[in-house]
């Protein structure tokens, strides 16, 4: 089963609807501080650490958080899977680009 990496969840989305890709799986709960940047990029590693070309991302928080959820996707599978939220539909919308 697919697994679909929520960058960091504070608690104010209902990311549900992303469960239809598969098992989801929250990085970071909570918020981040500035200050705490370096640590919460190195948990992000650590949950992400068994991401596969069949998983996703959802990006969602820190804008540091998701660049580097996609720099390291990128990096072990030579692709990045996003699920983007579309307002009009009410669903995710998933978006894939090869990068080797």
């Amino acid at each position: 089963m697919s697994k679909v990496f929520i960058t960091q969840d504070v608690g104010k989305i209902n990311f549900l609807p992303a469960e239809e890709y598969g098992e989801l799986v929250p990085v970071i709960n909570g918020y981040v501080n500035h200050t705490q940047l370096k640590r919460s990029m190195a948990r992000l590693q650590d949950a992400m650490r068994s991401i596969t070309k069949e998983d996703w991302i959802v990006p969602a928080g820190h804008p540091a958080l998701i660049a580097l959820a996609g720099y390291y996707m990128a990096d072990r599978t030579g692709m990045i899977r996003l699920l983007a939220w579309d307002n009009m539909t009410g669903r995710y919308v998933p978006s894939e680009v090869r990068v080797r």
